[in-house]
């Protein structure tokens, strides 16, 4: 099992170019590429690594492009992805069926896990089960950061803070609902019998 790192992040405070929030595709890719270029980068995620996901699914022909251009164009393949080649849409009693272009379907833990691992092989610090937030500086040269995990917390230092926490309710305004709005449900589910492959499905 591998040592969780909060020890030495809380004893090396000045340590870092650039701390990064959120583990996601963004930050994890952010941190991975600053750390190839020399930078000492610390990546905070709030949950327990590797995390279900039930969004975002789907990689396109420009992400495909972008994990070519970074030298991991065979992660994909890697995580299980299966190659989509049509969309199945339904809403209203009617279906309309098309082709997608160029997009593979991957388990987002999976693919999150693999994007983390290759983030540490760079030399990336991960430190999961952390909360992470700016704090005030009095320095105009560095951005302080204030860590919590477990009822510990500590401020480190760095020079850059990148926020990568997508739709965290920390990081936007609350959501205002309207009246007699329709309710959405994310699931994590095995696939229904008679769905094809190769087609992604939604209903409306």
């Amino acid at each position: 099992m591998r040592e969780h790192p909060w020890t030495t992040v809380a004893a090396d405070r000045d340590a870092w170019d650039v701390v990064v929030l959120g583990a996601g595709p963004a930050g994890t890719m952010a941190a991975r590429q600053l750390s190839l270029n020399g930078k000492r980068v610390l990546l905070v995620e709030k949950a327990r690594l590797p995390r279900p996901k039930v969004c975002g699914g789907c990689l396109g022909g420009t992400a495909l492009d972008l994990l070519e251009q970074v030298g991991l164009g065979d992660l994909p393949g890697r995580c299980g992805g299966v190659t989509l080649r049509t969309m199945l849409l339904a809403s209203g009693g009617r279906v309309a069926q098309f082709p997608v272009g160029r997009r593979v379907a991957v388990s987002r833990q999976t693919f999150d896990d693999v994007l983390v691992r290759e983030a540490r092989r760079t030399g990336v610090i991960v430190c999961d089960e952390t909360q992470g937030r700016a704090a005030p500086s009095n320095d105009p040269n560095f951005r302080e950061v204030r860590l919590q995990r477990q009822g510990a917390e500590v401020v480190v230092r760095a020079r850059a803070l990148l926020v990568a926490t997508g739709l965290s309710p920390s990081a936007h305004p609350p959501t205002i609902v309207a009246p007699r709005s329709r309710i959405g449900i994310g699931a994590i589910i095995d696939m229904p019998a008679g769905v094809a492959a190769d087609q992604l499905r939604m209903a409306c």
